[in-house]
């Protein structure tokens, strides 16, 4: 009898705990999340499926999952890295309770851009999110095609010049033609009135 208690008293206890841990949010570690760094109280991994990079203004958007042990929470931060000055800043935040599936977004209306602390988990994002987009190399691609479009203009304006400057030359011909044609006309003229004078 008093095992038929136990058995009814954990039964819903069993049940209640399945469902809880069915419901959670599932963060495997898959290929999608990709580790940054760890300490005693929590871990970073960046998500390269929505990992973005412009090399233009060098910047990055990037979501990043924090676990915190400790807090027994899971934290998703959306950030955008500013490279050019070295610093970040955090649209928004979700915060996820190990034992639920929903979770609670936190959106930082009056967000301002701060340096990360050196050694810290957002300067390691940094660091990492510039080695998987392969930042130097894109900053050089993006240098090397500008320099091949400033090449390409400049021998676009070069041909223009020297096109320009020899109907410039031709005109220049065409005019010295004329003027040679009406002074010889002239002289033409000139002498046939003076043939005209003598024996007219």
């Amino acid at each position: 009898m008093i095992n038929m208690k136990k058995i009814c008293f954990l039964l819903p206890l069993l049940l209640f705990l399945m469902a809880s841990l069915a419901s959670a949010k599932d963060f495997s570690n898959d290929d999608r999340w990709y580790w940054t760094y760890s300490n005693n109280d929590y871990s970073g991994y960046i998500d390269k499926q929505t990992l973005k990079y412009d090399p233009e203004t060098d910047t990055a958007d990037v979501f990043v999952r924090w676990e915190r042990p400790d807090k027994q929470i899971t934290e998703i931060y959306h950030d955008k890295l500013f490279y050019k000055t070295g610093t970040m800043i955090t649209y928004s935040f979700t915060q996820y309770p190990y034992d639920s599936d929903s979770g609670t977004t936190f959106t930082n209306n009056n967000a301002t851009e701060y340096t990360p602390t050196p050694g810290s988990g957002d300067e390691k994002v940094m660091a990492t999110v510039a080695q998987l987009v392969d930042r130097t190399g894109q900053l050089q691609k993006l240098s090397d095609d500008k320099k091949a479009q400033e090449l390409k203009n400049n021998q676009t304006t070069a041909q223009e010049k020297s096109k320009q400057e020899q109907i410039e030359q031709q005109q220049k011909q065409d005019e010295q033609k004329h003027e040679a044609a009406q002074k010889q006309k002239e002289n033409i003229n000139k002498g046939i009135n003076i043939l005209g004078s003598i024996f007219g």
